[in-house]
């Protein structure tokens, strides 16, 4: 497989839905460039097991979109190697205050819609000040950051791939204010939720 898939496709895809697996794919990628390898305890993942049989399998098979399929299965395989080390941190080689600051933004990524600085500091036991400081120091962004971006995930994922009216999306997303939404999505994007979404299902059609 070529060394390109991992570099741009496979990591834009692995990030697209939320800011834990962004981290993830952050740290692991750190990783394998000191090391030239990544390691994922999964000896006990059944699923892991099963998915790489399949890969070897098609490989060997070598039959018509043989490398299409294998993509498709590498993104499932890293997928399930990334749940593994969300609920195993210690199992890469990451420091404690990564892992903490993994777990605040799994905080995030569940309570987006609702989510501020004072209650995530009362749930982690820190002040709002350092906890922001610490995500802003080991991510480069703030808390306020994170949590808007993983409102314009949601968002964007919503677009892509339903036909919800933009009057009951902007809700889902975590926004109480429409404009507000619209303002944020074009400063992001540089388009317009709208256009975005005729721009992706463009790219979709044969």
């Amino acid at each position: 497989m070529r060394k390109e898939f991992f570099d741009a496709a496979f990591l834009s895809r692995m990030t697209k839905h939320g800011i834990v697996s962004e981290f993830l794919v952050d740290a692991v990628t750190k990783s394998r460039q000191k090391k030239h390898y990544l390691y994922f305890p999964s000896h006990n993942n059944e699923r892991v097991q099963d998915i790489v049989e399949h890969i070897l399998a098609e490989y060997l098979a070598a039959d018509l979109g043989m490398e299409e399929v294998l993509e498709s299965y590498v993104i499932i395989l890293f997928t399930e190697l990334l749940r593994t080390l969300r609920d195993n941190p210690s199992g890469q080689d990451l420091v404690s205050s990564e892992v903490q600051v993994l777990e605040l933004l799994s905080y995030i990524e569940e309570n987006y819609e609702h989510c501020n600085l004072s209650d995530m500091g009362k749930a982690f036991g820190m002040h709002g000040n350092y906890l922001t400081a610490l995500l802003k120091e080991k991510t480069g962004r703030s808390f306020v950051e994170h949590v808007q971006e993983q409102k314009l995930k949601k968002a964007r994922a919503l677009l892509e791939n339903t036909d919800i009216p933009m009057a009951e999306l902007v809700p889902m997303c975590g926004y109480n204010n429409i404009n507000f939404f619209y303002k944020k999505f074009k400063e992001s994007m540089g388009v317009t939720p709208a256009q975005y979404r005729k721009q992706r299902k463009g790219m979709r059609t044969p």
